[in-house]
């Protein structure tokens, strides 16, 4: 008989008795390994996978709960090393009918796969050695001759998900896959990637979704152009897990320099807690994009949407400046929370990588791009907070009314109080794909200028027309121009076309003065400037423009906010 090479896995060191029933001539290898060697998978992996072995027979005595012995077999065969296929004997002292109840607990089907049996020690009782011996070897050989293929072994087995809420799970395997597939390493994740080896659940999620299979991502891939400059802060109880890493590594290709967190911090606070920490931050780093996790405290698992952390935390953001461009980071998929979501004003969505998303291998690759994607479209509109800066500063210079008698004044200020909130609301739908939402944001402006137009520079101004004289008066001797000459003049003009349905304001200065500024070289005069953007109206209704620029929005607003500020004064 050839000599055989048997891995005996046992849980007391100092009982020799059953080592020496099989400390044979015909073995030539024999192995011992304490209980909590057996329960540290990955020691198990690294001390047995270079071995060449004809069988591995794992003692009963080794674990406390039978399910425990089968999970263990179950291990070594999706390691899927050099020995992952040989044959596995469970030695145990049952009976036949206790050897069916035995069965009973194997959860992860490995007792129907083949090179798999379940011995009784009497077998190798003393009286009986010679005879079980020969027996046995006879069985190993008859063993070795079962086919066992991977493909076949995967599709039988099962293994269960740990008793851990599905939101770790996700969590933990996101981070892992991410992690590999972009090269980010810290003492986290290799806290991460521990948890995977040891884990059955994990190393069975390793064998159907091999991590080889993730497509490659090219470094130029997770560029994000001009982002080194945006305020980010990233939001999320478990950051500290592995995603922190994770993320720096992917913004770090965009040299992103002001990249903050708030993680493990958050875990002993109330949700109240939470939500003014997080604005405290806001207000502190003055964010630009906020990448944000959707369930942040425990209660978050059993409420509606709108109790959830994150959920609140967002209308917060919203309302410090809704240009905040805000990113949801998480595992939920639930369609309702992300049209939720949406509605209370996200700007982006990332779901973190589930098990049952690795189904596609191309999964990993696509939702990383997404999210760099999200990065560069939230980049691109954090323009919008300064927009919404200068609009809130609008609202505040225009006076409240709420007169019993209303006066034609009280009247105006509610016009361009409410056309304000026009150009807030168009503004939080504009879409950078979608450059006709740009262009309303703009009309609604110029609106708001005829309207100021129409009502205060011909009615109410106490200084009239100051702003259409601007420089001018510091050049008056310069240009012999009379300044009284000129009010008289572009007044008017004004009365001339005072109907209600009067041409432009803009477009009437255009002819009268815009010449003269420009020659004396008032481009950052006020009434410059009106008229060129009344020219870029016009060329756009008449379709000489195509579309408005982000640029031209501000220039706009910039205006409007001087116009309502001096009116404040």
């Amino acid at each position: 008989m050839n000599k055989s090479k048997l891995l005996y896995f046992y849980s007391d060191e100092n009982n020799l008795e059953n080592q020496e029933n099989f400390d044979l001539e015909t073995i030539d290898l024999c192995i011992i390994y304490s209980k909590d060697t057996i329960v540290n998978y990955s020691s198990v992996y690294n001390k047995i996978k270079s071995l060449n072995i004809d069988a591995i027979i794992i003692d009963k005595s080794s674990f406390v709960l039978d399910k425990e012995i089968f999970e263990f077999a179950t291990y070594i065969r999706l390691m899927k090393n050099n020995i992952w296929d040989v044959p596995i004997y469970i030695y145990c002292n049952f009976g036949y009918k206790g050897i069916i109840e035995f069965l009973k607990s194997d959860k992860t089907n490995i007792s129907k796969t083949n090179r798999f049996e379940i011995i009784n020690n009497s077998l190798f009782e003393k009286d009986a050695l010679e005879i079980g011996k020969i027996k046995f070897f006879q069985n190993l050989e008859q063993k070795k001759q079962e086919s066992l293929n991977w493909n076949d072994f995967i599709k039988t087995i099962n293994v269960e998900k740990p008793e851990t809420s599905n939101h770790t799970i996700s969590n933990e395997w996101a981070i892992y896959r991410w992690a590999h597939a972009i090269g980010a390493n810290d003492s986290d994740i290799e806290k991460i990637e521990n948890k995977v080896e040891n884990n059955i659940y994990f190393k069975y999620l390793q064998a159907i979704y091999p991590i080889k299979e993730i497509q490659e991502i090219r470094e130029e891939q997770l560029k994000v152009e001009n982002l080194q400059d945006s305020k980010i802060l990233y939001i999320d109880d478990e950051a500290d897990k592995g995603w922190n890493g994770v993320l720096w590594e992917l913004l770090k290709q965009s040299d992103v320099e002001d990249f903050e967190l708030l993680g493990d911090e958050l875990k002993s606070l109330s949700q109240d807690e939470i939500i003014n920490e997080s604005k405290k931050k806001i207000e502190e780093q003055k964010s630009d994009i906020v990448i944000l996790d959707f369930r942040l405290h425990d209660s978050d698992f059993d409420c509606e949407i709108k109790e959830v952390t994150g959920y609140k935390l967002l209308q917060v953001i919203k309302k410090i400046n809704p240009g905040i461009q805000v990113i949801i980071f998480s595992a939920t998929n639930k369609v309702w929370n992300l049209q939720a979501l949406q509605e209370a004003g996200a700007d982006g969505f990332i779901i973190k990588e589930s098990p049952e998303n690795s189904i596609d291998p191309n999964f990993t690759k696509e939702v990383i791009i997404s999210f760099i994607n999200e990065l560069d479209k939230a980049n691109k509109r954090r323009f919008l907070k300064e927009v919404f800066t200068s609009l809130e500063k609008i609202s505040k210079n225009i006076k409240d009314t709420d007169c019993i008698e209303e006066t034609k004044f009280d009247s105006f200020l509610k016009l361009i109080k409410r056309q304000t909130e026009v150009i807030k609301s168009s503004t939080k739908k504009i879409d950078l794909k979608d450059k006709s939402t740009l262009d309303i944001v703009y009309l609604n402006c110029f609106s708001f200028l005829e309207h100021f137009k129409n009502e205060y520079y011909l009615n109410y101004s106490q200084k009239e027309y100051r702003y259409s004289l601007g420089q001018l008066e510091d050049n008056l001797n310069r240009y012999s121009y009379n300044k009284h000459n000129f009010n008289i003049e572009l007044k008017n003009e004004f009365i001339r076309n005072g109907q209600s349905d009067s041409p432009s304001f803009f477009c009437t200065l255009t002819g009268i003065i815009v010449d003269y500024f420009e020659l004396c070289d008032f481009e950052d005069n006020l009434i410059v400037k009106l008229a060129k953007i009344t020219q870029k109206r016009n060329d756009f209704i008449h379709s000489q423009k195509e579309h408005f620029d982000q640029n031209e929005l501000n220039k706009i607003i910039e205006i409007m906010e001087n116009i309502t500020k001096e009116m404040k004064e």
